[in-house]
């Protein structure tokens, strides 16, 4: 099933972590459709041109606001998508790329420009890497990238919602849970847990408003809780079928006489 859905926000969280997926417990009946079904009535509402679908990359950019007790931080991300299997999330602190994962086909990178070191991903973080990225990609089809998908409907945000229990196919992991407005066909919300280096975080995403950009429905405005920080996520910029640098999707290669003098500044500066 096509999964336009994406929230960058909570992805940038999911992906700075070890993820552990698990659903909210919620009253539910047996859906009045079937899945296939309400994938064709998603993409009519969503992608009824079918230029997402059928685009052979595009770009996002997104603001976060972080609300912390007395001060609210802004952060940048953007997300890179080119066919048939690359894939680039960057996350920027004062307009410079601080981390990014690169994906090319099976593998994947994690980027430190703060240390100037790049390390690949492995295993099971590869794994969960992967699912995540996939939510992302405009070929995604829920029944092929999880290994079990029900359906059920069931009350949410005083709406009448399909949810969908997606399984990955994952070692000791749980379903991700999407709900997906009745009478519009649109996701709504995401819900999952996420183990970090603090414990187990719960993390729910409620898309506010959808803004269109080029004939296809985007959420433009999510709010994301995780634990007790909360985010407040705007699409700035979205662009379908853009045209990146010849480069845009390679490793870089830091130079080692940079290093070199950053690393004697730094000693200096202690």
């Amino acid at each position: 099933m096509k999964k336009p859905f994406r929230s960058f926000a909570l992805l940038a969280s999911v992906l700075s972590a070890t993820v552990l997926m698990t659903g909210c417990a919620t009253p539910e009946m047996p859906s009045d459709i079937t899945l296939d079904e309400l994938e064709l009535k998603m993409a009519q509402a969503m992608d009824p041109a079918g230029k997402y679908r059928n685009a052979y990359a595009y770009f996002q950019r997104q603001n976060i606001e972080e609300e912390g007790l007395f001060t609210t931080n802004y952060q940048l991300v953007e997300v890179k998508f080119q066919r048939p299997d690359k894939f680039k999330f960057s996350y920027f602190e004062k307009n410079m790329p601080v981390t990014e994962i690169l994906s090319i086909g099976p593998k994947a990178w994690f980027i430190d420009h703060k240390n100037n070191t790049v390390s690949e991903i492995t295993g099971t973080a590869l794994d969960k890497v992967k699912v995540m990225l996939a939510l992302g990609h405009p070929d995604t089809d829920y029944d092929k990238l999880f290994s079990k998908v029900d359906i059920f409907l069931a009350r949410q945000s005083g709406r009448d919602c399909y949810k969908l229990v997606c399984q990955p196919a994952l070692e000791n992991s749980n379903p991700i849970i999407i709900y997906v407005d009745k009478e519009k066909y649109l996701p709504i919300r995401m819900e999952l847990t996420i183990k970090t280096a603090d414990g187990e975080k719960n993390a729910i995403s409620r898309i506010e408003k959808y803004q269109e950009f080029d004939q296809v429905k985007v959420p433009s405005l999510t709010k994301v809780e995780e634990g007790w920080k909360e985010y407040l996520t705007r699409v700035v910029d979205y662009q379908l079928n853009s045209h990146f640098k010849e480069n845009e999707f390679k490793l870089p290669a830091f130079d080692p006489v940079l290093l070199e003098n950053k690393k004697r500044r730094l000693e200096r500066l202690r």
